[in-house]
């Protein structure tokens, strides 16, 4: 049963109305707030900033009694005096971001996510850019983020979507032109015989392709060298992401192609 003064106060929140309260509670799906006289208000996660990707980079720097202001959307619940609110309704309309598509750009890490990719604010702005794990190079992407990286580090990455209506950039690493060719680097740290302990990242009819671990390229272990049937189906007995060990049996630098050997012995079919 709600006390007089609580409906009486009900009744002031009106749909468009700004108010501001205190944050009661954090949860993945929003934040709870106490709006006074017994009234209590959420702000969905959908309805905390201009896109999921500021709720994402907000939430951990959120916390109890921060004051928090937001736009009246309805009373939802008037036996419990709880208030739908919607804080993106009062954050002031953005300027065009000044960047478009094949821009190389410079950002700071905020938040590596191993499920989405790596969080980062751009430029003087601070403009909110997200590098999904698709656009992470191979080596990369099998560890969430390049070797060593965390929150605060510096970034070079390639504009590949301006979203004004969110205000937010998609951003990639494996677009950015680089300034070492990988095979010069494979070549000073590899020769015919060097062992290499990599993942399979795919695996055709015809052998498999396997990443080296510390340069972006791949080496092709034919189907021959694995001692298997004519019937036997690659795909089915080895797995993307797989770990492997094989032994370099020839590098081309001008074809681009690295040969290899199994090291352990072939698989039966």
């Amino acid at each position: 049963m709600l006390r007089p003064h609580t409906i009486e106060a009900l009744k002031t929140f009106t749909p468009g109305k700004t108010v501001t309260g205190t944050i009661t509670a954090i949860t993945h799906y929003g934040v709870f707030l106490d709006l006074g006289e017994g009234v209590a208000g959420l702000v969905h996660c959908t309805k905390f900033g201009r896109s999921k990707l500021e709720w994402t980079l907000a939430y951990p720097q959120l916390k109890i009694n921060d004051p928090l202001e937001a736009q009246v959307v309805e009373v939802f619940d008037a036996k419990r005096a709880q208030v739908s609110l919607n804080r993106k309704a009062t954050l002031p309309k953005p300027n065009d971001l000044p960047y478009a598509l094949g821009d190389l750009v410079t950002g700071e890490i905020v938040e590596i996510h191993p499920a989405h990719g790596i969080f980062v604010t751009v430029g003087p702005d601070k403009a909110l850019g997200l590098i999904p794990n698709v656009e992470l190079p191979w080596a990369d992407r099998l560890r969430g983020a390049p070797e060593g990286a965390k929150a605060g580090d510096a970034l070079h990455m390639m504009v590949v979507e301006v979203d004004n209506h969110h205000h937010r950039l998609n951003l990639s690493l494996k677009q950015v032109p680089p300034t070492v060719d990988p095979w010069d680097t494979l070549i000073e740290k590899y020769t015919v015989g060097s062992r290499v302990d990599g993942v399979i990242r795919r695996a055709q009819d015809y052998g498999l392709f396997i990443q080296f671990p510390d340069v972006d390229v791949c080496g092709l272990l034919h189907r021959s060298r694995l001692g298997l049937s004519e019937e036997a189906q690659l795909s089915k007995l080895y797995k993307a992401r797989q770990p492997i060990s094989a032994i370099i049996t020839k590098i081309d630098r001008e074809l681009r192609r690295v040969d290899l050997t199994p090291i352990e012995e072939p698989k039966g079919a």
